[in-house]
């Protein structure tokens, strides 16, 4: 009774410090929604590229796009993520954080998710931007839609990833260098199971088998990044 009572006062102690850090990073992230806008331009950059470098009927085909997508997406996470903790170890909340009762595996996964969710609206302008400007056609009303809902997860294993690699790089001198000398190779895994998104999208896969593997990921990542900032000491910041 006593041991059920205890696991219960942490489940909603964990509920609400997660809840706590999603609010408050969703305010740093509006905050900083000039940063988020500037992807935009990105992302027209990057349909141009990829309209004068790849054949017109590489564009005809889905899953091409959605591949196409999904190389978009590791580059504007690598963006989102390269910042790591700046403004928290400028300001020496990140200390305080680690030596504060908060705990740290909400702190990760709320900051995730807040960062998801921002990614997931620019997914959307991207996935629209790149219907109209390389397939030439506006049919943007259901599959944008579904090939979002299939990104998401990627987005937030990814977040997961870098927000990890970021804190790690931030420590060295040389973090321009190291953040994608790590996150190029570990994220490799993620994109060798979404590669075969749009074939679930269009109906040629089954979707019982790729949810399983896309949650392993989820946990693997959440998982090894909150282990991670578990046993990070004061000294890292």
């Amino acid at each position: 009774m006593i041991n059920d009572k205890r696991k219960s006062y942490k489940t909603n102690h964990l509920l609400i410090q997660l809840k706590r850090v999603i609010y408050w990073e969703l305010k740093l992230e509006l905050r900083s929604a000039g940063s988020l806008l500037s992807l935009l331009g990105y992302a027209a950059t990057l349909a141009v590229l990829f309209h004068y470098s790849l054949l017109p009927s590489v564009f005809s085909e889905g899953q091409n796009l959605t591949g196409l997508l999904l190389l978009s997406l590791f580059f504007m996470v690598s963006m989102v993520t390269a910042r790591g903790m700046n403004r928290e170890r400028e300001s020496g909340a990140f200390r305080i954080l680690l030596l504060s009762g908060m705990d740290r595996s909400a702190f990760l996964i709320g900051r995730s998710l807040v960062k998801t969710f921002a990614i997931a609206l620019m997914l959307v302008v991207y996935s629209i931007l790149y219907n109209v400007l390389l397939v030439g056609r506006p049919d943007f009303f259901y599959f944008t839609w579904l090939t979002v809902l299939f990104l998401l997860p990627c987005s937030l294993n990814l977040v997961l990833l870098g927000e990890v690699i970021s804190v790690m790089s931030n420590a060295n001198r040389l973090s321009e260098i190291v953040l994608p000398l790590l996150f190029f190779p570990l994220s490799l895994p993620i994109f060798i199971v979404y590669s075969g998104s749009a074939a679930v999208i269009h109906g040629k896969a089954d979707l019982g088998p790729y949810l399983t593997v896309i949650f392993a990921l989820i946990l693997l990542y959440a998982g090894i990044g909150s282990l991670f900032f578990q046993m990070m000491t004061t000294d890292e910041t």
